[in-house]
Order: C-alpha cells, then sequence, then structure tokens
C-alpha cells in the first residue's frame, strides 16, 4: 500500500506515465479515453496524479 506523501500527488504528463508503465503514449491516451485511468485537464493538458498510476498499475498487473 503506498503512503500519502506530497510525491505520491505528484502530477505526471501522458509521456512520463507512459515511461514508467513501459507503454506507447497511445496506449496512456486509450486509457483515458475509456475511462481506465484517473486523469485531470488543467489548461488543455492532460496530467495524471501519480497516486492514479499506482492505483491502475496495481489493479491491472498480472
Amino acid at each position: 500500500m503506498l503512503e500519502s506523501t506530497s510525491e505520491n500527488r505528484r502530477l505526471m504528463t501522458r509521456g512520463e506515465v507512459a515511461d514508467l508503465l513501459r507503454v506507447h503514449p497511445t496506449t496512456v491516451s486509450r486509457w483515458v479515453k475509456h475511462g481506465e485511468i484517473g486523469y485531470y485537464r488543467i489548461g488543455g493538458r492532460v496530467l495524471f496524479r501519480s497516486d492514479d498510476v499506482w492505483a491502475f498499475f496495481e489493479k491491472h498487473r498480472g
């Protein structure tokens, strides 16, 4: 379980999420489109909280 720290709430770009999860950025966009991963739209940019990314990873890991 992740602790609640400021690092866990860091905002990440689509590219950073893709690098972290070792997928193509288009895959991250597909997850957003299908509502599979939480995101925020700030100033026209799509950003992800790192704790949401880890929750997504934990839910979908093999």
